[in-house]
């Protein structure tokens, strides 16, 4: 199995300061992501992070599209909101939802 390299996980504090840096189109993604900081705690936001780059590694380039990557985004959020929140979990579920758009489509 590949390994994830080790990143830096921001603090909510950082991504607000970050947010204020960028452009009103990215602005509105980054009011996402501290809406979720905040509604996680920091090890279950890096566990979301890391199961959502994961999950779109394995897209193919006919789905690699904002839509799929947002199909996969929210179903590690739903699985986080039931709290299901160790890596593995999320993985799954960022995993499960990559089939179910292949086979939508």
């Amino acid at each position: 199995m590949k390994r994830v390299p080790e990143q830096k996980h921001l603090t909510v504090k950082e991504i607000q300061q970050r947010i204020g840096e960028l452009s009103s189109s990215d602005r509105m993604a980054g009011d996402v992501a501290a809406m979720l900081a905040s509604e996680f705690n920091d090890r279950t936001f890096a566990n979301m992070e890391v199961a959502l780059q994961r999950a779109c590694a394995r897209l193919s380039p006919e789905f690699d599209d904002h839509k799929t990557r947002k199909v996969i985004a929210q179903k590690i959020i739903e699985c986080a909101r039931r709290g299901q929140t160790s890596l593995s979990q999320l993985t799954a579920a960022g995993a499960d939802a990559l089939q179910l758009e292949r086979a939508a489509t």
